[in-house]
């Protein structure tokens, strides 16, 4: 019974990959959803450039750390649907959500940043990173690992 619950947290990442991916897949073929993926040739590109300028510039070197982990990025724009294809997209990323972690909400005006994910706090780090700004109707996504010390050292520059 012991080796098998050394494989308990696995299923979850699985299941959160494959269910972001059925969401982007589900919305995407709404007419007017718009879908940016950036797979891992894309994320490898813009790491080897800010590698590449990172020699001089710590701010590069502390988001290239914090980069480490991303494997894909990717965005879904859905402002440009109809309404009665918005409120099914934001009831399918609700669902979606509801079984996810709140990590913070930024709140500014009229606006809200709402940031989920998947803590890992043994490892100490962030994976699965959904961004949602249900007003604009945007949702961003980094498939991954973050390291919480390199999200801490990015914020104290700041």
């Amino acid at each position: 019974m012991l080796p098998l619950a050394a494989f308990a947290g696995r299923p979850a990442k699985r299941s959160n990959n494959v269910r972001l991916s059925s969401l982007i897949t589900e919305c995407r073929q709404y007419e007017g959803a718009e879908v940016v993926n950036l797979g891992w040739m894309g994320t490898a590109l813009i790491k080897g450039i800010i590698r590449v300028s990172a020699d001089n510039d710590p701010e590069a070197r502390a988001a290239l750390k914090l980069l480490s982990g991303v494997k894909r990025f990717g965005v879904l724009e859905f402002s440009d649907c109809s309404q009665a294809a918005r409120e099914r997209i934001t009831d399918r990323i609700d669902r979606f959500l509801d079984r996810s972690e709140i990590l913070m909400e930024v709140k500014q005006d009229d606006t809200r940043l709402s940031i989920y994910g998947l803590l890992d706090d043994a490892a100490g780090t962030v994976r699965d990173i959904v961004l949602y700004d249900a007003e604009s109707s945007v949702l961003m996504f980094v498939k991954g690992t973050v390291s919480m010390e390199a999200v801490g050292t990015l914020m104290a520059d700041d």
